[in-house]
């Protein structure tokens, strides 16, 4: 019985989840005359560690390129990404996500990376700026 007791304590303990955010900007370009498209999305993945390049994100919104926010939900909660704009395909100022009253940073500060797909037919550019561990 003695043992019980921790045991018990500790399934009353709500545990916490960490999110990564992600801010995605992307060009694609269809050559020989095809189209040229610009987006700009916030993922958010309900794991500490995703691989972004593979994984799907467990939530999505596309927010304008010039500047501007968006709103997902993840785990029952309102999240709001805002960007100040881009330039070549790099945030141009800061990107950050809000829940409630709180705002978090998530560039500068955060991480990148980039990514190109060519081909002879068409080719893609990618960069991301996430924010890891976020308590979500």
């Amino acid at each position: 019985m003695r043992n019980s007791i921790p045991l018990i304590c500790l399934a009353a303990i709500p545990l916490v989840s960490a999110c990564t955010f992600s801010f995605q900007t992307s060009q694609n370009k269809v050559n020989f005359g095809g189209s040229n498209t610009v987006k700009c999305e916030l993922f958010a993945y309900t794991s500490d560690d995703p691989d972004q390049y593979s994984d799907d994100p467990d939530a999505t919104t596309e927010i304008k390129c010039a500047g501007g926010c968006g709103t997902l939900n993840i785990n029952g909660k309102d999240w709001e990404g805002c960007i100040e704009g881009i330039n070549d395909l790099e945030l141009s100022g800061t990107a950050t996500i809000k829940e409630g009253e709180s705002t978090t940073t998530v560039w500068p500060g955060g991480q990148s990376s980039s990514q190109a797909d060519t081909n002879p037919l068409a080719s893609g550019r990618y960069h991301f700026f996430w924010l890891n561990n976020v308590e979500c």
